[in-house]
This record gives C-alpha cells, structure tokens and sequence, in this order.
C-alpha cells in the first residue's frame, strides 16, 4: 500500500504494518454559530487505526461494480466493521469515492477487517 504524504482529511499518514495513522478533523474542537461541530473548520488530528485481516480487493471500478455486493455478503463481515483503503491511502466508504479513486488512477482499493479488539486508545498529536 502506497502512502500519501499530505494532510488530506481521510488519507493513510504513516502505515506500520497492520496500522493505518489518518488525518481526520475533529468535530469537537469546532463549532459553528449554530453549536454544531463544523467539518470546514476543525483542527486535523491523528488517528490509529488497527487494521485485522485483507477480506479481498477490488482491481478496477468495474470489478467493485459487478462483485461488491456478493463479496461484501460472502466475506460475513458486517459493513460496519470494514475499511476500504485505495491505493493512495484515502478511504472508501460510498459510490462517490469509489468513483473518485476509478478518476484518480487510484485501484486497487483493500477491504481490510477493522480489528474492534478493545485496546486503549491513544492520540498522536
């Protein structure tokens, strides 16, 4: 898996083996006049996240077109306990990106199994 080396929300930081460190704003340092958080102006921060087993990858656009749907359902593994990771890095979680990633040269696109083992959580600032 290739690294991407700029702070763009939802993009791979610095991969270590079965970890992953994205940027992500958050949404609880920012807050618009209506006191919800606001995407536009929060802080980036650094979040791990531990990566469990490769479930399959998808090759092209066309190939997660025509087999995501049965994959997804053969693999047994919640949606929500997924992540798909392009090859720049930027996660995959809905048509758009997927899209994004075909535009951008981006396929392979990795579905790894989240590993929700509970460990103590741990910021990098």
């Amino acid at each position: 898996m290739s690294t991407h080396g700029g702070k763009v929300p939802g993009s791979i930081k610095a991969p270590v083996k079965d970890y992953l460190t994205v940027d992500s704003p958050s949404l609880a340092t920012a807050e618009d006049s209506s006191g919800v958080g606001s995407a536009a102006n929060a802080a980036l921060r650094h979040v791990t996240v531990t990566l469990g087993r490769e479930l399959f990858r998808f090759d092209s656009f066309q190939q997660w077109v025509n087999k995501a749907q049965s994959w997804f359902m053969r693999s047994g593994v919640p949606s929500s306990q997924v992540l798909c990771v392009d090859a720049t890095g930027r996660i995959c979680s809905m048509g758009k990106q997927f899209m994004s990633a075909r535009d951008r040269g981006a396929f392979p696109v990795i579905v790894y199994h989240i590993d929700l083992e509970p460990i103590a959580a741990k910021e990098v600032i």
